[in-house]
């Protein structure tokens, strides 16, 4: 853990706070964090902390760039049955074959981008806390719930993506040095204690700071991740209520007709809940990253990896997201032409400013958890309302389902095939429902050892307290 806490030096410049790294210090060495960020003078103001805000998103965030976006698309695609390595990159290689190791730099920038996340968070509740004479009320709570906010989706991702993780809710370097691994049920429950915390505290609409852009928390970012939470968990009741809040909210949120489903992911989309800004350097670089550096370089002709054909063939007659969502390459392999597929969500990645907004969280991502929370809570009518609006939208029909085992797996399929190479749905779908071995069983490599990503080495090295999860050794 220790390496993740670098040293986080403060610069208020044109504007904008930006929270920078300052090499390889152990965080036991660094000030406490009162004094690292100048509370007084840095929490001042309305002023500056709202660029402390800004900060946490798009420097601490955001500036992992091409490689942190194009990590939650490729990683778990490829270790699930999304994608498929064509190229010759080894990286790729060891992912789709699961012989991925603690050493991986993939894994080890996630794992250092949501650490680096959560102790931004807690550094502006600290600091805050310590200034509120100084600060307007109604920012103060925005604050709050923003950090709270990005503390939770964090976790949430860590939990995901390498099963028992650190727990972090302070700036503490003697406790964080020596942070033992929680308990998964005990940080998904923090998890979900934040995100409730942040609904009451964030407003409804998205934040004027932004330009009234998705790119920040408002209520119903926070509600629709709880929703999330709370399906992940197995709280059907709960997951089908805060995805009814979403869903409800149709000033804010709708889902876009059939013709316009290549717009799904513009900036400021109707079916937008959270996204990415595209509007500076790093958010350009980011969105173009999706597929610049992981299904096309773009200095080559040759794709380094496509859709299954598995997942190509899981599409149905006339299914408009896979004509507008994939597109058609050319591939030779010795002396033979072949056509791949590839991802294509987002179109204008390599000139000017795209349309795009990488998305996080979006509206037919709830109505799929309501139709799993509905399914199983045996409300299978309004559960195949809420799949059919999905399939509908995508020009495919109603599902046939009658029983709640066939919708609950009509329900998985459609997850498939609306939210491929977003941000790991399958790998986590596989996961949660316990049908992982046997959908990748004939998969290249397929271990059911090595169902978490490894603790990257280095962090083990620095903190002793901490194990590696099983499959990777000691």
């Amino acid at each position: 853990m220790t390496r993740i806490y670098k040293l986080l030096t403060l610069f208020i410049a044109a504007g904008a706070l930006f929270l920078m790294g300052s090499g390889c210090k152990k965080f036991a060495n660094v000030e406490p964090a009162s004094n690292i960020f100048g509370a007084a003078e840095v929490f001042s103001s309305d002023a500056t902390l709202n660029s402390g805000i800004a900060g946490m998103y798009s420097t601490a965030l955001f500036n992992y760039g091409d490689q942190f976006q194009t990590d939650q698309a490729i990683c778990p695609g490829l270790l699930s049955d999304e994608l498929e390595v064509v190229g010759t990159n080894l990286t790729y290689e060891q992912f789709y074959k699961n012989s991925i190791n603690a050493n991986s730099a993939n894994i080890n920038a996630y794992w250092t981008a949501m650490y680096k996340v959560i102790y931004t968070a807690n550094a502006i509740m600290e600091g805050t806390a310590l200034n509120k004479e100084n600060i307007s009320p109604s920012l103060d709570s925005l604050a709050k719930g923003e950090s709270l906010f990005m503390r939770a989706f964090c976790h949430f991702n860590l939990v995901n993506w390498f099963g028992d993780v650190p727990l972090i809710i302070t700036t503490d370097a003697n406790a964080n040095n020596r942070a033992l691994k929680t308990p998964t049920a005990e940080v998904m429950q923090k998890v979900i204690e934040d995100l409730k915390t942040a609904k009451t505290l964030l407003r409804k609409n998205y934040s004027a700071s932004a330009s009234n852009n998705r790119t920040r928390a408002n209520k119903f970012v926070a509600t629709a991740l709880l929703a999330k939470a709370y399906l992940y968990t197995n709280q059907w009741a709960l997951a089908e209520a805060e995805a009814s809040s979403v869903i409800g909210e149709t000033q804010l949120y709708q889902l876009l007709p059939k013709a316009d489903i290549g717009k799904v992911f513009y900036l400021n989309s109707l079916e937008s809940i959270w996204q990415m800004s595209n509007t500076s350097t790093t958010g350009l670089s980011s969105l173009r990253g999706y597929t610049a550096l992981g299904f096309y370089f773009a200095s080559q002709t040759v794709p380094q990896m496509a859709i299954t054909t598995e997942l190509k063939n899981s599409f149905e007659a006339n299914d408009v997201r896979f004509t507008t969502w994939t597109r058609a390459v050319p591939y030779t392999n010795g002396t033979v032409t072949e056509t791949k597929f590839l991802p294509n969500k987002y179109k204008n990645q390599f000139s000017g400013t795209p349309a795009e907004s990488f998305s996080f969280l979006r509206l037919a991502e709830q109505y799929l958890i309501r139709a799993e929370a509905r399914a199983q809570l045996n409300q299978l009518g309004t559960a195949a309302d809420d799949l059919n609006a999905i399939r509908n939208r995508a020009n495919i029909g109603n599902t046939s389902a009658s029983t709640k085992e066939d919708l609950l797996l009509a329900i998985e399929q459609e997850r498939r095939v609306e939210l491929f190479t977003e941000t790991g749905h399958r790998w986590s779908d596989l996961k949660r429902t316990g049908r992982i071995n046997q959908v990748l069983a004939t998969k290249p490599g397929w271990s059911d050892s090595r169902l978490s990503f490894p603790i990257p080495s280095i962090e083990l090295l620095n903190n002793p307290n901490l194990v590696q999860n099983d499959g990777y050794g000691k």
